[in-house]
């Protein structure tokens, strides 16, 4: 090795730039094999799915190597912004794998294929977006507390070619989860708008009402598309507390709604399309 590790400590803060103990770890991540002791090695990838239904939805890989050892591979699941923002997900996430297994003073080098990220955490660029800001902030706090040297390290995407596979097969297994998740509120709305069809409305000044066609009687319960509100028990129940934000991004529609939809010739798929189609 061209440095001993005692020498990576020497006058060194942390986040500053070290040399590293082989020139060609410029270019490649080494093997268990090739690390020597006192030095941990972290490879991370995202998979951002960019377009289309599950857009935002990111498959994050981590692995962490260190003198003959080889962790692990940790996956996980997240929602980002955009790509770079699930790059710099990816890189707390392995620094945040490292601080759970580290112990004592060590040099720590990662890796990523995200040339943005890599500026951004040198200092060359700074963040813009505030998503993006908070991420470094985490990030830059993380490092602090690891209490050691890092050293990021841009490479090209074959390089970390196999953490780029288990990303994407994360990703994907998300998406699948997701897409059942659809499927399976678009059948309770289609199973309430076939019991909204025993529903009768009634349009009076202050409002539509919803009565039962067999044993209603007035005034039965007033009920709204616009904000979506119902005074029936089971929306009382599950969304009577909550904020107007939260139920126009989680809350399907009731019975009621689905017969007052029906009533007025609109589509209750589309007026609860955000709240169907989630993925967060």
């Amino acid at each position: 090795m061209c440095l001993k590790v005692r020498d990576f400590f020497k006058d060194k803060k942390v986040g500053t730039e070290v040399p590293l103990p082989e020139s060609w770890w410029h270019e490649r991540a080494p093997e268990a094999a090739d690390i020597p002791e006192g030095v941990f090695v972290i490879q991370t990838d995202a998979s951002f799915k960019k377009t289309g239904p599950g857009k935002g939805i990111v498959g994050i890989s981590v692995i962490v190597k260190t003198e003959n050892r080889e962790y692990k591979p940790k996956e996980f699941r997240r929602r980002a912004e955009g790509p770079v923002h699930a790059e710099l997900k990816a890189i707390r996430l392995g620094l945040k794998r490292l601080h759970e297994i580290k112990r004592g003073k060590c040099l720590v080098v990662l890796y990523t294929d995200c040339r943005s990220c890599f500026r951004l955490l040198k200092g060359i660029n700074k963040p813009r977006r505030d998503y993006i800001k908070e991420e470094v902030r985490k990030i830059n706090a993380l490092i602090k507390r690891i209490d050691c040297p890092v050293e990021v390290v841009p490479v090209k995407t074959k390089v970390n070619r196999r953490v780029d596979r288990r990303a994407l097969k994360e990703r994907k297994k998300e998406e699948q989860r997701k897409q059942q998740q659809i499927r399976e509120r678009l059948e309770k709305v289609k199973k309430r708008i076939e019991r909204g069809r025993n529903i009768s409305i009634v349009k009076r000044e202050d409002g539509y009402y919803a009565i039962p066609k067999n044993g209603g009687f007035p005034p039965g319960v007033k009920v709204s598309l616009n904000p979506p509100s119902c005074e029936c028990s089971w929306w009382k129940k599950r969304w009577g507390d909550k904020s107007q934000e939260v139920i126009n991004a989680r809350a399907l529609p009731c019975k009621h709604m689905c017969a007052l939809a029906e009533y007025l010739g609109l589509d209750i798929y589309q007026i609860f399309e955000k709240q169907i189609k989630r993925v967060d």
